[in-house]
């Protein structure tokens, strides 16, 4: 390139070269956006109750397997043991079958005398399943009148608002040692139960009859008491899932985003939202005038609202409709740009 020069002295012209060279000519696009992360979890209760405890709050760093809030056991503890009350009885109920069936077999092969003393064994069986039962029975009875009463008595305690007692944290401590001391009885009576109901029971064949007439289950009856067992041990586990599940952990590394939980409140619907570290996606809107000079791939950087760092960044991706509600000129298309975020600088948002 070649630029002539003139001056005010009466010298001879003067010329000025430089070398001719190509280059890139940078354009700076800057717009705002908002942030959504990409590795984000939501930690939720596997079973609903009122919540007891929330330990984290926003902005705080939490760890995997961190407790992050609890429930309210009593309730969970007491449906575990009726759910095992349940597979007492069908268990109960099976071995009764089994036996009827196994004395009207006997009738058949060793005739009245031995018929009836299976019948006896049977019925000797039956009664001390019943009075088992029975005790098991009354025992579940106390445990929800126990609950009843520590529900009550911890209500104040539990309470967001409240501010409880001596006389009420006293009144809580000792509702909650008597569902516990209910709760360890009415175990002790499934035992019983179970144990009442294990003696009896053997395999099933064709049911015969033969002098004096002993009626025995068929085996239809015992598929379907097989099927009934198989049923309440999956309540039991479905109970036992339920009270494990009544302590939140967290699911990964991060840092605490949002809390809904609130102590004293149902977890139904409620979560506590954990940032991961990572990367996050900005999603902003490029005008038409500048549209065709934005295409996937491209570099750019992010600055955080309040700070002078820059993070690095690339186009992911450029909406080829406009926006909706924008037209003509004034059109714009979303784009997203995805940030290298490891120290979580990038809020959502």
């Amino acid at each position: 390139m070649a630029v002539a020069g003139t001056s005010s002295r009466p010298a001879t012209d003067r010329y000025v070269t430089a070398t001719v060279s190509k280059g890139s000519v940078t354009e700076t696009l800057a717009l705002s956006g908002t942030v959504t992360r990409t590795n984000t979890a939501d930690a939720r209760f596997g079973t609903s109750g009122t919540v007891t405890s929330v330990k984290v709050a926003v902005g705080q760093k939490v760890k995997a397997g961190q407790v992050l809030a609890t429930l309210d056991k009593a309730p969970l503890s007491v449906a575990l043991l009726q759910a095992k009350a349940g597979l007492a009885r069908a268990q109960a109920t099976l071995s009764a079958d089994l036996d009827s069936q196994t004395a009207a077999e006997a009738a058949a092969a060793k005739a009245k005398a031995a018929a009836a003393k299976a019948k006896a064994a049977a019925a000797k069986a039956a009664a001390a399943s019943q009075a088992a039962m029975k005790s098991m029975q009354t025992a579940m009875a106390a445990v929800q009148q126990a609950l009843a009463a520590q529900q009550k008595a911890c209500a104040p305690v539990l309470s967001p608002t409240a501010t409880p007692t001596p006389a009420d944290l006293a009144a809580c401590t000792a509702t909650m040692q008597a569902l516990a001391g209910a709760q360890a009885k009415a175990t002790a009576a499934i035992g019983a139960a179970m144990g009442a109901s294990a003696g009896g029971g053997a395999a099933p064949t064709s049911s015969v009859t033969a002098g004096a007439t002993v009626k025995g289950a068929s085996n239809a009856q015992i598929a379907t008491d097989r099927a009934n067992v198989l049923a309440a041990r999956q309540k039991v586990d479905s109970a036992e899932d339920d009270l494990a599940a009544a302590t939140l952990r967290c699911p990964v590394d991060g840092v605490v985003g949002t809390v809904t939980l609130v102590k004293g409140a149902s977890s139904s619907g409620r979560a506590i939202t954990v940032v991961g570290s990572g990367k996050a996606d900005l999603s902003i809107e490029v005008p038409l005038s500048v549209r065709p000079l934005v295409a996937v791939g491209q570099a750019a950087t992010v600055t955080p609202p309040g700070s002078t760092d820059e993070l690095t960044a690339k186009v992911t991706r450029v909406s080829m409709l406009a926006t909706s509600g924008t037209s003509g000129s004034t059109a714009t298309y979303t784009t997203t740009l995805r940030a290298a975020d490891p120290a979580q600088v990038l809020r959502t948002g």
